[in-house]
């Protein structure tokens, strides 16, 4: 019991990943200023896959909204505002006030 004790204690010491009362989120700071702080640190999305699909899956997340996101069937990373997109299909090609980060530099 004293080493379980011990190691939950050394645990809790060393990682510092908050979770304040209001639902924010911070990794390396115990005062997270947004909903998912990183302090100090790098960000790494991956995924398995060493090729990109011939027909990518849906993006992330649907629906009207603005947002930034990994899109990792696509090896890029989004930001825009999509406005009445109902479908799926719509969503993959369309991103209004879009701003997009692709291989080559090409819009796919």
């Amino acid at each position: 019991m004293k080493e379980l004790l011990t190691t939950a204690f050394l645990f809790s010491a060393i990682c510092t990943v908050s979770f304040s009362q209001i639902g924010k989120v911070g990794i390396n700071t115990t005062t997270p200023a947004a909903m998912l702080h990183v302090m100090d640190s790098s960000v790494l999305f991956s995924t398995t896959l060493n090729t990109l699909p011939g027909m990518p899956g849906n993006p992330p997340v649907s629906g009207a909204g603005i947002r930034t996101f990994w899109y990792p069937d696509k090896a890029a990373f989004r930001a825009g505002r999509v406005r009445g997109i109902t479908t799926p299909l719509q969503e993959r090609n369309l991103l209004v006030s879009v701003t997009a980060i692709l291989p080559q530099g090409k819009i796919q």
